[in-house]
């Protein structure tokens, strides 16, 4: 048996081109960092756990409401429950109380969890989660974690997929990926949130581009003006 191996790709941003968030007038929610895609091997037993983190830009403290709105349809997934003021049992998909967010702050409170169908599957399954504003209906981010199965997947495998930044030589690099595709511009952001870079797609990573100095960075990936993941890394 395969020890279960699953990758966390907790930096800052929305996820993934399976990631939509809804993108409501006056929405208050974005991703500040999550587990967009979890990978482990069919023939290992138990359950993967994926987080997201949420920050509410807006000047005002909310309260959110969590709802597991849809479950992906293919047969890698068994059941599945998820956690945020409370944990709720896999036949429940609302959450009976709500998360307060204070003005700018960020909430780690969702946790997500999934049991394996069987061992020896091959497939991926995709779960969506809308988060909404208990004081406006209108106010709603939906967010979605992929869970992605094999029987091939090791531990070096694994590793690339869970850092698809990192640095090499002064240079910081990515490893192409199908969500990528919808990426038509990626920004480095330095540890004071200033934008140090700017580039159109992800040529410039793929080959190695050059980091303007030491410290902490974020790189964010976006798409039509939206971010749809960012990636944290140090630079040395």
């Amino acid at each position: 048996m395969q020890k279960l191996l699953l990758m966390k790709s907790r930096l800052s941003a929305l996820a993934l081109g399976l990631l939509f968030g809804a993108t409501a007038q006056g929405q208050s929610l974005q991703v500040s960092s999550m587990d967009s895609v979890l990978y482990g091997n069919s023939f290992a037993s138990g359950q993967l756990t994926g987080h997201i983190n949420l920050k509410n830009t807006s000047s005002t403290s909310k309260d959110y409401y969590a709802r597991r709105a849809k479950v992906g349809a293919s047969a890698v997934v068994d059941s599945n429950y998820f956690c945020w003021d409370l944990c709720y049992p896999t036949w429940s998909s609302s959450s009976m109380g709500t998360v307060t967010i204070p003005a700018g702050g960020v909430a780690n409170d969702f946790s997500c969890y999934i049991y394996l169908k069987a061992a020896g599957l091959v497939g991926r399954d995709t779960i969506w989660y809308t988060f909404t504003n208990a004081a406006d209906a209108s106010d709603t981010l939906q967010v979605a974690v992929a869970w992605e199965l094999s029987t091939t997947f090791g531990q070096s495998e694994l590793a690339a997929l869970a850092a698809p930044v990192w640095m090499r030589d002064g240079k910081v690099y990515t490893q192409e990926q199908p969500w990528m595709d919808n990426v038509d511009g990626v920004v480095l952001v330095d540890a004071f949130g200033r934008e140090a870079v700017r580039w159109n797609g992800v040529a410039e990573l793929l080959q190695g581009a050059v980091v303007p100095g030491r410290g902490w960075y974020t790189v964010r990936f976006e798409s039509a003006g939206k971010t749809l993941r960012s990636e944290r890394f140090l630079s040395l």
